[in-house]
């Protein structure tokens, strides 16, 4: 009962954020200004892994955003900490408040699996396209699906790769 409630709290916090009625846009592969990663602290090679994609993206988009999980910190540079997510499931702080600000052309999220203060920041992102991988639920929360039977972040940024290219006009 109890978790019910909390879901319907959470479900709540969602539909009351001002970014939730959300007009969809369209968007082109070709000219991406801004993108958004989420990702985590897992371990040390997806912190590697989404830093170089970040770098790797930064020569061919304005610019680009990461937003981190810190699940074994409290140091959040970047993103935000477990800490700093209410009993509601819902992460505050500033760096959340700053994504939300923001217009992205692609939100590209870089983990196996989605937990409720994830798919708080997935629901409410002002993103044109979602990209992620295949779970066994939340399918609905992305625009676009990548296959990750490894899930290895590296295979996961190859296959995103080959998925924009196969999409993209020339």
């Amino acid at each position: 009962m109890i978790s019910g409630i909390k879901n319907w709290l959470f479900d709540n916090a969602i539909k009351s954020h001002p970014n939730y009625i959300n007009k969809k846009d369209f968007v082109g592969i070709n000219p991406c200004k801004s993108v958004l990663l989420v990702s985590s602290d897992i371990n040390d090679d997806t912190i590697f892994a989404t830093e170089n994609y970040k770098n790797t993206l930064l020569e061919k988009c304005d610019f680009v955003d990461t937003l981190y999980y810190y699940s074994h910190s409290t140091e959040t540079d970047n993103g935000y900490s477990i800490k700093e997510i209410n009993w509601k499931n819902v992460p505050i702080n500033q760096h959340i408040d700053h994504v939300f600000s923001k217009e992205y052309d692609l939100l590209i999220y870089l983990l196996p699996t989605i937990e409720l203060h994830q798919e708080y920041i997935i629901q409410l992102c002002h993103a044109k396209l979602k990209i992620g991988p295949v779970t066994s639920k939340k399918t609905s929360l992305f625009d676009l699906l990548i296959e990750n039977p490894s899930n290895h972040i590296d295979t996961l940024i190859h296959n995103i790769g080959k998925s924009l290219k196969l999409i993209s006009s020339k």
